[in-house]
């Protein structure tokens, strides 16, 4: 119980004064169109697409993780799956 409330406590008095810089008043919301294209140019920037291609392909392919294996297998047990 009091270690908890403890716990919950910490954040809430750390951050609660940061909490007044976060306000923006910006400029206002832009049109969709904008946006759009603004997402359009910054995806076609070498460095973006690269680890989006990455990200996309590891994903895709279902490339599995040989660290994550060993532990399934010998760490819980499981049995070794085939791919």
């Amino acid at each position: 119980g009091q270690l908890c409330i403890l716990q919950a406590l910490i954040p809430i008095f750390t951050l609660a004064p940061l909490c007044t810089f976060l306000f923006d008043p910006g400029d206002g919301f832009r049109p969709l169109r904008q946006q759009l294209e603004e997402i359009w140019e910054l995806v076609q920037r070498r460095t973006v697409w690269y680890p989006m291609s990455f990200i996309y392909i590891f994903s895709a392919l279902q490339i599995t993780n040989p660290v994550w294996t060993n532990y399934l297998v010998d760490g819980l047990g499981f049995t070794n799956p085939v791919w």
